[in-house]
């Protein structure tokens, strides 16, 4: 079997620990692109045309992993607070 047909056994196995009534009868595969800002660096920061907007975008595979710092950076942003990291990479107008 493929490592992604595996990996999908396994993703089903783990999800049927978490719901034991979970009965899956058929399945397929499909594997596609996630999109992605052209450096791979989020864009965190305030829309340029609309007040109150505020965006925290593009961490591609990992935004379960940068959620928290995310949320810190962008509470900091939105509150007036200086972040402890400086937030010019992270620019959302920067292309």
């Amino acid at each position: 079997a493929s490592p992604d047909y595996r990996r999908a056994k396994i993703l089903v196995k783990r999800a049927q620990e978490a719901l034991p009534d979970l009965q899956v009868r058929q399945a397929t595969e499909w594997m596609g692109h996630r999109p992605a800002l052209p450096d791979t660096v989020p864009a965190m920061g305030p829309s340029a045309k609309r007040r109150n907007v505020w965006y925290a975008t593009g961490h591609g595979h990992l935004g379960l992993t940068y959620a928290a710092t995310t949320g810190r950076l962008m509470a900091d942003l939105i509150t007036g607070v200086q972040p402890p990291v400086d937030m010019k990479p992270y620019r959302v107008h920067r292309f």
